[in-house]
């Protein structure tokens, strides 16, 4: 029994390391290489600071079995408690502009854009800062490639909520490409919308906390499993348990959460026809 209760919470540990970097990137609105910039040293200080901390604590005080089960069992209950709570913490997600819902998947196709002949082949998100939403790229919002006194732009973006004064600007730079002045309303912005929602650092600090309790008892649940049994079987037990661990939690573990993540996927990369990334 303490075996498969060690699988589940594995299980459910590993998918949670899988996809929080995902996670991030469509509940907090980040760029892929800002959400792994977050959730990577996160990994990294927890493993340090959990395994160190865990081991310390039983070198030192040595506790009694009783002891060291009730620990791992308390630990196990807060973290799957702090699980629930990021659940529930979150900016609203991505408000993606000029989508219809097609059965459980998106299209993006509007008469607006129709003469564009855009593709979901790449992930390019522009910010109507009038909406406070993105489309999915420029194309999608209507605009068109123009050259103005030699600098090339984004202008005339039919599917704005106000498409009387069209323009793109560049999130990186902050330069306007020449079709109006800082004065100007409806402004198209490279990338997702600035938000005032700071809930990502909840998220970041508790996702800190849950992976350092997690790895304390990763001690604590290897001598467990060396305790109930007899002297001259722990390394068979060690082996067993690891063994085990590798078929039924490191196997499965990403198909499991691949098939869930896939399931809620409701936009897809168009990959020559085929099906690749899964973009929101």
């Amino acid at each position: 029994m303490r075996l498969i209760y060690w699988l589940i919470v594995t299980i459910v540990t590993l998918g949670h390391g899988m996809m929080s970097a995902k996670y991030m990137e469509v509940q907090y609105q980040t760029s892929a290489s800002e959400a792994s910039f977050l959730s990577g040293p996160v990994l990294l200080l927890t493993n340090a600071l959990g395994l160190g901390v865990g081991g310390l604590v039983l070198h030192i005080f040595r506790p009694r079995p009783r002891l060291v089960a009730s620990y791992t069992t308390l630990c196990d209950v807060l973290k799957l408690c702090c699980y629930v709570v990021c659940m529930f913490i979150g900016c609203g997600g991505i408000q993606l502009l000029g989508a219809t819902s097609g059965g459980s998947k998106l299209t993006l196709d509007l008469p607006c854009n129709s003469h564009c002949n855009c593709t979901t082949a790449l992930f390019e998100p522009v910010c109507d800062t009038e909406a406070g939403g993105v489309f999915f790229s420029p194309c999608y919002a209507g605009c068109q490639l123009k050259n103005t006194n030699g600098i090339l732009g984004l202008g005339d973006c039919s599917c704005l909520s106000n498409s009387s004064s069209p323009v793109a600007t560049s999130a990186l730079t902050g330069q306007h490409f020449g079709f109006c002045d800082q004065s100007c309303e409806n402004i198209v912005v490279f990338g997702f919308c600035d938000q005032s929602c700071e809930n990502i650092v909840v998220f970041v600090a508790l996702t800190l906390l849950v992976g350092v309790i997690t790895r304390t008892t990763a001690v604590s649940h290897t001598i467990l499993g060396l305790r109930v049994v007899e002297k001259e079987e722990k390394s068979m037990a060690l082996g067993v348990q690891e063994g085990l661990s590798s078929v039924f939690t490191y196997i499965p573990y990403p198909i499991l959460y691949g098939a869930i993540f896939d399931a809620s996927c409701v936009l897809w990369q168009d990959k020559c026809g085929s099906p690749g990334t899964c973009w929101v």
